[in-house]
């Protein structure tokens, strides 16, 4: 299979929304990625090119390529289209005000059936300046390439008011780079093998299967979705499918995030409790995880749960790392038939941000053969996709083998007869009835049959889930999960054993569930080291960039911090007891210098017109007498010729020239017919305001 790279060039100002507004700001504001740049999402690419598939080539291939509706996916795989990956490099290093750069503003009207403008009918919008952006199809043959080839031709316009002149744009396709090329890594022999998984674009993982209502994304990775990676080539694994599958002699981990030292980070555990009003990430910060301290410091302190973030327990002391940051958008479904969103259609998706770093583990049993071992470990690396809306715009990762545990051994820690089970992954249980519950009997953990929970000391997160089969087009039966980070507390004179607590608890563990750690160190902390941030966050190499685009946006930038200036000093002055002796000039003088100033060439022109005494050309002898021009030697200029010399006596149009010419010394030429366009609007407002006051 290849993968068919492209570029989208505008040619004009383009939106593609994001169902926000701006507030007072603006009416509808461009959709921005995290670091505020625009992008084109790969929903709407998929949209555009489906379109010109279904004219071009006919339904057989348009269901291929981009799947049924609420039946199956479309083999093909849609980037977002964004820009150059050295100039966001750029961009990202850059201020704020520099992106804003990117931005144009345009204003509508409606008009009624007269052609007149509707009273309160202004909007402002934002769009976005002609730009080029990148893109990458993936999961194409040849002959797939050649038909989307056509499609590109097809697409002219793109995004809002496309009809109305916006979003003009030509796509033109790049390289094509074929993806089974790669060298096969040689794969050791082990029992356990440990990954990281890189997001190449942003993941959907939502916490339950409804379809309505608030939806938000997991805050880690269920190992399902590794095993549903290999699942993928079931048919490859002929006998052997049932060992990796149904027997759980292959587990597949949860993952959780990857610091940028290579350690895992965990579950903040739900026993830890802190003052409310304060944070982990505060220095000073204690943790109370005994019921009875949090009882003592009640009345003084109100203990609060920690609910949600992580922890990395393998650097001394321990660091917390945050919580993580999600990205959430609006989207709208599409009703082809009007070629428009669809009424009454939109929904929103909570995804984790793309280029976050995870790691998981896969552990097999020793008996399975190397080849199977091989060919699984094999068939997790390169990119994948998994979650929701994968064959667009989401779900992307790339994996990669590392090459030693980032989960560094934990220490434990004795706490008489009570024993602490924390939850590293989510679990399942059946209760003696074969019915789902929270707690199973305690000889599942390892523990004697007369041992007992403490539930005094039990701190238990738990949902409701029903898990997507992608097989079967359908959702498995619901379970009832203990989340990650859960502690269950056991009374028991004799210890668990562990042997059997190492081989996981409960259901599903070849998904990852069931991993338990008994009586962990840092379950018993009271305080954690600074809130520092350690996840590693997407930084794009700085490969090719946009030079043209960049030294644009500069200058942009530049002359809207000039323009600023010269709304400042022209504000200071009309408001102030210099302008006073101005106050004689009508709006209409105002007006026509400004007029003069617009279709001045250049500065020097524009004296010329308004004050200079040129000198005049030289005329025959015959036409100075015809036209009693004799004694003329010089030419005034408009200022100074007529009634409106009388106007501006008395040193009047000396002092606008002095200004005039002020202005080009601080400001530069060019700016300086800035200067006095938006002097001569802002001196007809206040005349105007002064004669309705009279």
């Amino acid at each position: 299979m290849f993968d068919l790279s492209y570029e989208i060039e505008f040619f004009s100002a383009w939106h593609c929304g994001s169902g926000m507004g701006g507030g007072r700001d603006a009416d509808y504001c461009p959709l921005l990625d995290t670091e505020g740049l625009p992008y084109v999402p790969g929903k709407t690419l998929k949209g555009l090119f489906r379109n010109a598939s279904e004219v071009l080539h006919g339904n057989d291939f348009t269901e291929r390529i981009f799947g049924i509706e609420g039946n199956r996916e479309g083999q093909a795989i849609w980037s977002n289209a964004t820009l150059q990956a050295g100039t966001r490099a750029q961009l990202q290093g850059t201020s704020a005000a520099l992106k804003e750069m990117l931005h144009t503003t345009q204003y509508f009207i409606q008009l009624d059936k007269n052609g007149q403008t509707v009273d309160k009918s202004l909007r402002r919008g934002e769009y976005i300046i002609p730009v080029k952006l990148y893109g990458v199809i993936r999961n194409l043959s040849e002959e797939d390439i050649n038909k989307i080839r056509e499609c590109m031709g097809f697409i002219k316009q793109l995004g809002l008011q496309r009809s109305r002149g916006f979003g003009r744009c030509k796509i033109t396709p790049l390289e094509t780079t074929a993806t089974d090329s790669a060298p096969q890594q040689k794969i050791a022999r082990k029992n356990e093998y440990y990954f990281k998984c890189k997001f190449l674009s942003e993941v959907i993982l939502n916490t339950t299967g409804a379809t309505q209502g608030a939806l938000d994304t997991l805050e880690y990775i269920p190992g399902s979705n590794f095993l549903g990676i290999t699942a993928r080539n079931y048919v490859a694994f002929g006998d052997s499918a049932f060992d990796i599958f149904h027997s759980g002699k292959v587990r597949f981990g949860n993952a959780y995030p990857l610091s940028e030292n290579k350690y895992a980070a965990l579950p903040c555990p739900a026993n830890w409790f802190i003052p409310k009003g304060k944070s982990l990430s505060d220095p000073d910060t204690v943790i109370y995880w005994n019921g009875k301290e949090r009882k003592e410091v009640q009345a003084s302190k109100q203990p609060k749960q920690v609910r949600g973030g992580y922890f990395i327990p393998a650097e001394p002391p321990m660091n917390y790392t945050g919580e993580i940051i999600k990205t959430f958008s609006l989207k709208s479904a599409y009703d082809s038939d009007k070629r428009r969103a669809e009424d009454s259609c939109m929904f929103g998706y909570t995804a984790l941000n793309a280029g976050s770093e995870w790691t998981f583990t896969v552990k097999f049993d020793p008996s399975l053969p190397d080849q199977t071992v091989e060919q699984i470990v094999s068939g997790l690396l390169n990119q994948h996709s998994i979650g929701r809306s994968r064959s667009s715009q989401y779900g992307s990762v790339e994996i990669s083998l590392l090459d030693k545990n980032p989960l560094q051994s934990v220490k434990t820690k004795s706490n008489g007869d009570t024993y602490y089970l924390y939850a590293m992954s989510s679990a399942a249980f059946l209760d003696e009835y074969g019915e789902a519950a929270l707690l199973p009997p305690v000889r599942d953990f390892g523990f004697p049959e007369d041992a007992q929970y403490d539930m005094t000391e039990t701190q238990i997160r738990y949902q409701t889930y029903c898990p997507w089969n992608q097989a079967r087009k359908s959702r498995d039966s619901e379970r009832l999960i203990i989340l990650p980070g859960s502690v269950i507390a056991v009374k028991s004179q004799t210890a668990p054993d562990l042997e059997k607590l190492k081989q996981g608890v409960g259901l599903f563990r070849a998904e990852g569930y069931g991993e338990f750690l008994c009586n962990p160190s840092f379950l018993f902390e009271k305080k954690l080291a600074s809130g520092k941030n350690n996840m590693p966050q997407s930084k794009a190499k700085q490969t090719q960039m946009d030079t043209d685009l960049l030294d644009y946006l500069n200058k942009k930038l530049q002359q809207e911090k000039i323009t600023r200036q010269i709304y400042s000093k022209i504000t200071d002055f009309v408001y102030s007891a210099k302008s006073n002796k101005y106050k004689k000039i009508s709006s209409s003088q105002w007006g026509a210098i400004r007029a003069i100033t617009v279709a001045s060439e250049n500065f020097e022109q524009l004296l010329l017109t308004l004050f200079e005494q040129e000198k005049e050309k030289e005329i025959p002898y015959e036409e100075r007498i015809k036209n009693s021009r004799a004694s003329h030697s010089v030419s005034n200029g408009y200022l100074r010729h007529g009634t409106c010399s009388k106007l501006w006596k008395n040193g009047l149009a000396d002092d606008l020239a002095a200004r005039l010419k002020a202005a080009k010394n601080e400001f530069g030429e060019q700016n300086a017919l800035v200067f006095i366009r938006l002097l001569c609007a802002e001196m007809a407002k206040m005349t105007a305001k002064e004669k309705n006051k009279s």
